[in-house]
């Protein structure tokens, strides 16, 4: 069974020896280094990214579970956010989807420049396809970053949904393993989200903040690689069909980085990372892509011809 961990392993093989004296003994602890600033929030924050709306799903749940306990919500994308406003907040929750088992670069990158937090209790969770691969990782590396910015860690969670890695399902031909967890999200998995917000409140009301270990496995040895640039390589063909396109901006509105431009059919392959978001929002496949000389097509097209419907939360 092909995915993308185990491609990408074949393509790293020859370096994985030298890698791992490198890597190994990295353990990492994440704990608060400043004060709990309240044990009663009034107000929280959820911020996400997501690129195809799972993230987002599941962070509306959260939200919503946090305005039944009583607590004034905003809850958005962090494109949308005032990073500025953060410290106001008496709570912040944090999500991402896993990528390559880890957090995406765009989302940690606009993380690192977050203002001093000043002992605002953070909590954090991690979206995943399939089986999934680094997402504890993932979760406890958006504490990390919140806690080097002086926010207090209170909870992690994870959240399983259906895979959106589109060469899976078309290029590498394996739709079965995409369609095993078709069901999800589902309403055990909004319910879940709902569940973790009440605990999140739970434990600020402790006033005793949470540690977590970022521990040493194959995700780690893996993480050591360029994954990014090993995918790239890969894949070719990226780009717009001018001819097909609509002009619906979906794939603009997708991309983190602003790497496409639909109007000249172009992708800034630099600025790509590989987020496959452009060719997963397209709802017509006007943009195209290649792995290994084989034609990639998205998300959207995939839930159309398999006729799915991926349950919204009532919050949405």
């Amino acid at each position: 069974m092909t995915t993308r961990r185990t491609f990408l392993e074949a393509a790293a093989a020859t370096c994985l020896v030298g890698a791992l004296p490198a890597v190994s003994g990295c353990d990492t602890t994440v704990e608060a280094i400043v004060p709990m600033k309240t044990t009663d929030p009034k107000t929280a924050r959820v911020l996400w990214y997501s690129s195809t709306g799972n993230t987002r799903r599941v962070g509306q749940a959260i939200a919503q579970g946090l305005r039944a306990a009583g607590l004034e919500v905003e809850a958005s994308d962090y494109r949308q956010a005032d990073i500025a406003t953060l410290p106001s907040f008496d709570l912040i929750v944090l999500g991402t989807p896993t990528f390559f088992a880890d957090v995406p670069s765009n989302w940690r990158e606009w993380l690192v420049d977050l203002p001093d937090l000043g002992g605002t209790p953070v909590g954090a969770f991690a979206t995943f396809g399939g089986p999934g691969d680094g997402q504890e990782h993932a979760a406890a590396h958006l504490l990390r970053l919140a806690t080097k910015r002086g926010g207090v860690p209170v909870g992690w969670d994870i959240f399983g949904c259906m895979s959106v890695y589109a060469p899976t399902w078309s290029a590498l031909d394996n739709a079965e393993r995409t369609l095993a967890y078709k069901h999800l999200p589902s309403s055990e998995t909004y319910d879940d989200a709902r569940g973790y917000a009440r605990l999140l409140l739970t434990q600020v009301a402790s006033g005793q903040p949470i540690t977590v270990t970022m521990r040493f496995d194959r995700g780690t040895v893996m993480r050591a690689f360029p994954q990014v640039t090993l995918s790239k390589l890969m894949t070719s063909n990226h780009g717009v069909d001018t001819e097909r396109c609509i002009g619906c901006k979906a794939c603009v509105k997708a991309c983190p980085t602003g790497a496409i431009d639909p109007v000249a059919g172009t992708v800034a392959k630099r600025r790509c990372i590989a987020c496959l978001g452009c060719i997963n929002a397209c709802p017509v496949g006007a943009v195209t892509m290649s792995l290994m000389g084989k034609p990639v097509y998205g998300f959207t097209e995939f839930l159309q011809r398999q006729e799915i419907t991926i349950l919204e939360p009532h919050e949405a």
